[in-house]
């Protein structure tokens, strides 16, 4: 496993690329890299790490998706493991000269003996890398001179082949590390190793050569002491004044959208902040703050600078230790505004800079790179964790520089909970996993809405006068390099942030549209150079590309607006469901009698008008109710399209069924349009707690929500059998209704699930997973089962809403399956007497259930109380659709000519 041929063909005095440590086998998962590699011939360089170095294949095609595709991998020397972080440019004339972009990287997970394997010539693994996932196969080919150089890679036949071989390649060009193409990379080279010599192209005289012969054998030796004196998982060296070496600060870390949070203890789970990322930069007295653009914000944040140099304390001050290169502290974090509720917000964050102020910011530090000048990279991630929390203990009163606190597993509640509060998501985190620039999968963020950063391309005038801007005209930028427009941003901007908008904007005016494609109705726009991001929360992408329903949140200016790309999430939609029941939110205290309440942050007008007369139940009594049992009702309901029952006086009054509220909404709901007229008849739904507040604020009592989201409302992704009984009919029946439902699903292999209406019947839910089945299938599907029970028993059942048809029967109520049709939400209250709550059930609970009624405003907290986790909890990682098998199971007969 020598590392002599590869010192042999550079010459490290000109190649930016590392020399790298002996090579030392590592015992865990190992770890592969792709690197795109224009050299005299454009080839993909394949490296495995077996054996303490990466063992590499240069494969001139490509790796390829399709498992009938053998491409060929031509074996060449081993590389050091350092050179998994390598990308830039390699000096012309020298071994390999050219730009090598790191095309993928993640883990290697080999399927026996991995040495033995490659000694044998035939490697089984598996790759879980940015882009390349699943099996593959390397095998050794014979050939006449026996040299053993050339293998053959293979894709197996597994989820992750595709008959496009070259997809990946075509589509996804960029860097894992930097974002950019070769072509970017070459045009611009990024700082992503240590500085070069300053003469990289001139070849060094005789003289000069000697030297630096003289100088390699003398850092050889110095590295040689160092690696025998420490290692990362030792203690850490005591200090002495010996100058520090150069040092280049690493990019940061960052993580791979997706859409469930994952599970198992391997995960650590963290708040997702709504900020800045900051790297600081700890060396004695001076601080330097780092953003992701490689920008020193230290003269702009000199506040944050003092507070971190009076936190750390002495390991602030102290010098590094001798030999080693890093600072006395290299802390990853996010500055934030921390509202009085606790939540981080990014637009208040966004002013609070523009202004010059730091009213509210604080900077969480949620990791450690170095400490005392040693390189803690390569440790487990809670190891780093660990050093962290001894560098920043817990103070008395929380200052300007705090932990960021995380929990092991558990990562739904979690999310759940963050969601109900308003926070924008969480982060997970492998907490075995080293620290890696770039965006890898150790590091995975959920969130709770859809989010994406934008580049201004243009803007329109307000129509109240020329100084405000009307709307954005905002794109993202494609693998190719074109700005592509995906919409107006026209909302989410007061009157202030107009005009500071518009003074920023009219800088940059421009005669040309910066877009690909000229936008639609541009012709009173006025164009600007795309130099500006912003943040923008929106309802979903339509078809064409375009963002629904964009609302601003804050300009940006931590980011390169080359690097902005459409942000897709890689795994589904986000989990918006409990397993287990996180810790309760804490109880409003309840205010004097007042023309104005608050809850949850939503003002309440008339707080204490009577809404349920026979029980006294308040408005300010509901929405407190709401925002005490928030962690379980809004998961279920968050991100759906709503239809309320509203009773602006009481529930014994006037009550209409609303559709489209056609008013201005208050904080905390946001309206889709979903049926394409432009939102002249959109659907309200909410996205968090403050949601529930402001829905009560409106009058809204019963809350009924879609079988499908507002992100992809033509994919059902449930049916609900509604069992509606006539007053005449037992309680007992509508019972034994429910479970033969339950047994008739159980034999198509659908798993159900049930809860209360809080009317008078049942409701009986089987999950779906979206995309497998649309609105007709699942319509005629549960009217197929509806009309079986009918044929096989019409004195006790119809499928007809007729009320005449109902007299003594269940209506076994198949139409809740519709697109638009709706049923009432979980956890939610109904508009009757004692304020009755839809409750959902075990099955095993359902032979004591009393009534549908059981459960109340009064009553539901305390059986919360005593449940440790969700009767539904499995409802959402349920994995099921139609089949074609159940289909034609339940298909109505042909009767006979």
């Amino acid at each position: 496993m020598s590392l002599a041929r590869y010192s042999k063909k550079r010459d490290f005095a000109r190649t930016p690329e590392p020399r790298g440590a002996p090579a030392k086998a590592r015992h865990g998962g190992g770890r592969f890299v792709v690197h795109e590699h224009h050299a005299r011939r454009l080839h993909y360089d394949l490296r495995l790490e077996i054996g303490g170095v990466l063992k590499s294949w240069a494969v001139p095609k490509g790796p390829s998706l399709n498992p009938r595709d053998r491409r060929l991998a031509v074996h060449v020397e081993d590389h050091p493991l350092e050179y998994g972080d390598f990308e830039g440019i390699i000096p012309e004339g020298e071994y390999g000269g050219g730009t090598s972009v790191l095309w993928d990287r993640g883990r290697f997970a080999p399927r026996g003996d991995p040495e033995a394997d490659y000694a044998r010539g035939s490697l089984h693994f598996e790759l879980a890398g940015d882009k390349l996932r699943g099996g593959f196969v390397l095998r050794r080919m014979k050939t006449r001179d026996d040299r053993g150089d050339d293998w053959l890679l293979m894709k197996e036949d597994d989820a992750a082949a595709d008959p496009d071989g070259e997809k990946l390649i075509r589509e996804r060009p960029e860097s894992v590390l930097s974002g950019k193409t070769a072509a970017q990379l070459a045009a611009a080279p990024a700082r992503v190793w240590p500085a070069k010599p300053e003469d990289m192209t001139e070849k060094p005289s005789a003289k000069k050569a000697a030297k630096t012969t003289a100088a390699k054998k003398t850092a050889k030796k110095t590295a040689k002491k160092a690696a025998a004196k420490t290692t990362a998982e030792r203690r850490l060296p005591a200090a002495d004044a010996a100058p520090p070496a150069a040092f280049t600060v690493p990019a940061p870390e960052l993580a791979t959208l997706v859409e469930a949070v994952p599970a198992g203890d391997e995960w650590l789970h963290e708040v997702k902040f709504d900020g800045y990322r900051l790297l600081a930069e700890v060396t004695g007295k001076t601080v330097h703050l780092w953003t992701r653009r490689g920008e020193d914000w230290s003269a702009r944040l000199p506040w944050l600078a003092a507070a971190l140099r009076e936190r750390l304390g002495a390991a602030a001050r102290r010098p590094r230790a001798r030999g080693v290169a890093g600072p006395a502290a290299l802390l990853d974090g996010e500055l934030v505004h921390v509202d009085p509720d606790g939540v981080t917000r990014f637009q208040p964050l966004q002013r609070a800079l523009a202004d010059g102020v730091d009213a509210g910011l604080v900077y969480f530090a949620f990791d450690l790179l170095f400490l005392r000048g040693q390189d803690l990279r390569d440790m487990p991630l809670e190891s780093r964790k660990r050093a962290l929390a001894g560098l920043v203990p817990p103070e008395p009163e929380p200052g300007r520089v705090r932990l960021s606190e995380h929990v092991v597993g558990r990562g739904e509640p979690l999310f759940a909970r963050a969601c109900a509060l308003g926070v924008e998501g969480v982060v997970s985190k492998r907490r075995d996993a080293p620290y890696r620039s770039g965006r890898l999968r150790d590091w995975l963020k959920v969130k709770c809405g859809r989010r994406q950063e934008v580049v201004v391309g243009g803007f329109t005038a307000a129509r109240g006068g020329p100084r405000e801007i009307g709307a954005l005209l905002v794109g993202v930028y494609d693998d190719g390099g074109a700005l592509r427009y995906v919409g107006k941003v026209g909302t989410g901007f007061d009157h202030d942030e107009a005009t500071r908008l518009r003074e920023r904007l009219g800088a940059l005016k421009t005669a040309r549209s910066p877009f690909a494609a000229r936008p639609p109705n541009a012709a009173r726009a006025t164009f600007v150079r795309p130099e500006t991001i912003v943040e923008v929360r929106f309802a979903e992408w339509t078809r064409d590309g375009r963002l629904r329903q964009p609302v601003y949140e804050g300009v940006r200016e931590d980011r390169d607006p080359r690097e902005v790309r459409r942000e897709t999430a890689q795994n589904g939609a986000p989990l918006q469901r409990v397993r287990e029941r996180p810790a309760p939110l804490p109880r409003p205290t309840r205010a004097p009698r007042a023309a104005t309440a608050e809850v949850l942050g939503v003002p309440l007008t008339h707080p204490d008008r009577v809404l349920f007369p026979e029980d006294g139940i308040t408005k300010r009594q509901l929405a407190e109710f709401y925002a005490r049992i928030a962690e379980w009702t809004v998961p279920w309901i968050a991100g759906r399209p709503l239809s309320l029952v509203r009773c602006p006086d009481d529930v014994a009054g006037a009550c209409f069924f609303q559709k489209h509220p056609r008013h201005g909404l208050p904080p905390g709901l946001l309206a889709a349009d979903l049926d394409g007229d432009g939102g002249e008849d959109a659907y309200v739904y909410l996205q968090g707690a403050p949601g529930l507040a402001a829905l009560v604020q409106i009058g809204a009592i019963e809350l009924h929500t879609w079988g499908s989201t507002v992100a992809r409302p033509d994919d059902p992704d449930r049916i609900v059998f509604d069992l509606d009984p006539d007053p005449g009919v037992p309680w007992a029946r509508v019972k034994e209704t429910a479970l033969a439902v339950k047994a008739r699903l159980e034999d198509l292999d659908l798993a159900s699930f049930v809860k209360t209406t809080g009317g008078k019947g049942l409701h009986v839910v089987v999950p779906l997973t979206r995309g497998r089945q649309d609105w007709d299938t699942v319509k005629e599907f549960s009217r197929a089962i509806a009309r079986e029970f009918v044929r096989a028993a019409p004195t006790l059942f119809t499928d007809q809403a007729a009320k005449a048809r109902r007299k003594g029967r269940i209506f076994l109520d198949y139409l809740r399956n519709d697109r638009g049709a709706t049923s009432v939400a979980p956890y939610t209250v109904r508009a009757r007497a004692r304020a009755p709550v839809s409750t959902p059930l075990r099955w095993d609970e359902l032979d004591a259930l009393a009534s549908s009624q059981v459960y109340t405003l009064a009553n539901l907290e305390q059986r919360l109380a005593g449940l440790r986790r969700d009767p539904w909890a499995a409802l959402p990682t349920t994995k099921q659709f139609l089949r074609a098998a159940a289909l034609r199971a339940v298909a109505t007969p042909r009767r006979a000519a």
